[in-house]
């Protein structure tokens, strides 16, 4: 416990040390040029919630010979978070305007100590226009203060579906992610150059029994070109092209799903992995696919959808998969006050195509049904509750440590200034 306190403390400083000078950078800067008008905003939040199944296992053994007890099935828990932020954005200028953010989430779960982390979040964004063209940079950075040991998973077939999300977001990492665009306006459409960047880096131990995780990114960059119909509507045409990166296993090395890739805007990709074993084709088409649409169909509601299929390497090593996530939301203003949401998401993974000679293929489903509402107590206050249920299914008969249900229900309060 004090080697995860000062762990802890050492991330809060280090990435609050970060934004300050970021933060003290710009401020010099406008200062410099006489500009003021620096809007700064500061934000703080309590929230608890009940989580019904917080290692994502509805059964199993408590051990294994030789190895530690297991993630408990049905674990029950009390959660509690504290947030807190601090935030400013420039004024406009002719190089752009520039907005810096940092957030902290200090999370504990009552019982289940090794559960408890921190997440810091820095988020930099800078945006402007000159004549026809536009540009926008964004960056963010999470840093996750927690165990560095993962869970036993003991039920025959392994961990959660999809690589038990909720728990594995719990672990110590890092997760950088960058994008940029340039685009230059045309008298009937645009054109548009981009690059984005991620990267998840995982510190947790390779212990032999404990679920642990590798390294796993993806650089792209490409070009698009627009022709306008009319008012809202284009035919868009573009490249993409780039690499995904998968860390070795140890001890295994220079055995991964890492590939290049290059890509239609709408897929497929066209993908070679030159480190695969021979079993597996080094060459091929994959599948990919994007969606993002808004309806209103009045002024009190929204309805969104969105969705993503592709290819992605597994955060377990040695293995890549098809993974879908489709989000239906559905939010109404019911007063000034009062505005509720309803969501549903589902998401698919199947790896059975390119798993590693000796490794557990997997084809997960998992539904996710969320309610909730925000009721607002005062100017900058918000009071929120949710209620959310995910059951997981595993499609192969084998895999029954996949299947889970969950339930979380949670409280809380917001105040932003």
């Amino acid at each position: 416990m004090r080697y995860a306190a000062v762990a802890m403390q050492t991330g809060f400083l280090r990435t609050a040390t970060v934004f300050s000078a970021l933060l003290a950078s710009c401020l010099s800067a406008t200062a410099a040029t006489g500009e003021t008008g620096w809007r700064v905003r500061a934000e703080a939040a309590a929230k608890g919630r009940y989580d019904s199944n917080v290692f994502l296992q509805d059964g199993g053994p408590a051990a294994s010979a030789g190895l530690p007890a297991s993630a408990a099935a049905r674990a029950e828990a009390r959660v509690g978070t504290l947030g807190a932020g601090l935030g400013a954005t420039s004024p406009a200028t002719p190089a752009g305007t520039l907005a810096l953010d940092y957030h902290v989430d200090l999370v504990r779960f009552r019982d289940f100590a090794a559960e408890d982390h921190a997440d810091h979040r820095l988020r930099a964004g800078w945006e402007g226009q000159a004549d026809a063209w536009t540009w926008d940079v964004a960056g963010s950075f999470l840093l996750t203060d927690g165990s560095d040991l993962g869970p036993v998973y003991c039920r025959v077939g392994g961990g959660p579906a999809i690589g038990g999300e909720p728990v594995r977001a719990r672990r110590d990492q890092t997760l950088t992610k960058a994008s940029a665009r340039l685009t230059r306006r045309l008298d009937d459409g645009w054109l548009r150059a981009l690059a984005a960047y991620s990267y998840q880096d995982f510190d947790t131990r390779f212990v032999p029994g404990f679920a642990s995780y590798v390294d796993r990114g993806e650089t792209l960059a490409g070009l698009e070109a627009a022709r306008d119909l009319r008012a809202g509507f284009a035919i868009v045409a573009g490249v993409r092209a780039g690499a995904q990166t998968q860390g070795d296993r140890p001890p295994l090395k220079n055995l991964n799903s890492s590939n290049t890739l290059v890509r239609a805007l709408a897929g497929p990709d066209f993908r070679h992995y030159p480190h695969q074993p021979a079993s597996l084709a080094g060459d091929r088409a994959s599948p990919y696919a994007e969606l993002a649409a808004t309806w209103t169909p009045a002024a009190a509601d929204t309805v969104t959808l969105g969705g993503k299929h592709w290819m992605w390497v597994g955060g377990s090593g040695r293995s890549a998969y098809e993974e879908s996530t489709w989000d239906l939301a559905w939010k109404h203003r019911i007063s000034r006050r009062l505005h509720t949401r309803l969501a549903l998401r589902l998401a698919t993974a199947d790896s059975q195509d390119l798993i590693y000679p000796g490794a557990k293929p997997f084809r997960d489903f998992i539904t996710t049904v969320t309610v909730g509402a925000d009721y607002r107590l005062a100017a900058g206050t918000v009071l929120e509750a949710s209620l959310s249920r995910d059951e997981a299914d595993s499609r192969l008969p084998d895999r029954p440590g996949h299947e889970y249900t969950r339930v979380v229900a949670g409280l809380g309060v917001s105040r932003a200034w």
